[in-house]
C-alpha cells in the first residue's frame, strides 16, 4: 500500500551543513522518514524553496525542462524501499496515455517533487523495514543480543 505524504518539511543547519534532512509525515498519521541532505543536496533545496534564480539552471531544473521538453509529466514521487540505510525511489512520468516509473537517487527525486510541487507518497514496507533498521533488527541483532551489547559499552573507556 502506498502512503501519501504531507507537504515535506526540510530542516536545515547553517552551522552544520551534514545535519540537514527532508522529514516526510505521512497525511494524517505519526509516522515519519528522515532523509538527510548532503551540502550539494541542501544547496539545491535552499534555491528550489526560496525560488533563487541562479545564472544557470540547477540540474534539477535542467531535468525538469527536460521532461517538459519532451512532453512528459512528473505526476508523482515513490519511497519504494529502504536497503542498507539508503532510501530508494521512482519518478512517475506520464506522456499521452503512456505512464513510466524511473527509478530515482531519493534526493533527486524529492527536489524534482519540490519543483513540481507534486505528491509524494511512502511504500509501506518502506515504513515498517526503516522501523526495524532503528530498533537493531534490521543489522540482523536480536533484541537480547543488542541490549548485552549495550550493557558492555563503557563511555568512560576509550576503545582498543
Amino acid at each position: 500500500m502506498e502512503i501519501l505524504t504531507d507537504v515535506p518539511r526540510v530542516a536545515i543547519d547553517a552551522h552544520h551543513l551534514d545535519f540537514s534532512f527532508v522529514e516526510l509525515k505521512e497525511r494524517g498519521g505519526t509516522r515519519t522518514l528522515k532523509i538527510t541532505l548532503n551540502q550539494l543536496s541542501v544547496y539545491n533545496a535552499v534555491v528550489i524553496l526560496r525560488g533563487i534564480k541562479t545564472p544557470r539552471p540547477i540540474i534539477h531544473q535542467v531535468m525538469m525542462n527536460s521532461l517538459e521538453a519532451l512532453g512528459a509529466n512528473l505526476e508523482r514521487v515513490l519511497v519504494t524501499d529502504f536497503v542498507d540505510n539508503v532510501y530508494h525511489a521512482s519518478l512517475s512520468l506520464r506522456k499521452k496515455s503512456d505512464t513510466y516509473s524511473i527509478d530515482a537517487h531519493i534526493t533527486d527525486a524529492l527536489a524534482l517533487a519540490l519543483i513540481k510541487n507534486c505528491p509524494i507518497y511512502i511504500d509501506e514496507e518502506v515504513f515498517d523495514k526503516v522501523e526495524k533498521f532503528r530498533t537493531g533488527f534490521g543489522s540482523g541483532i536480536s533484541n537480547e543480543e543488542t541490549v548485552k551489547m549495550l550493557s558492555q559499552l563503557d563511555p568512560g573507556k576509550p576503545e582498543s
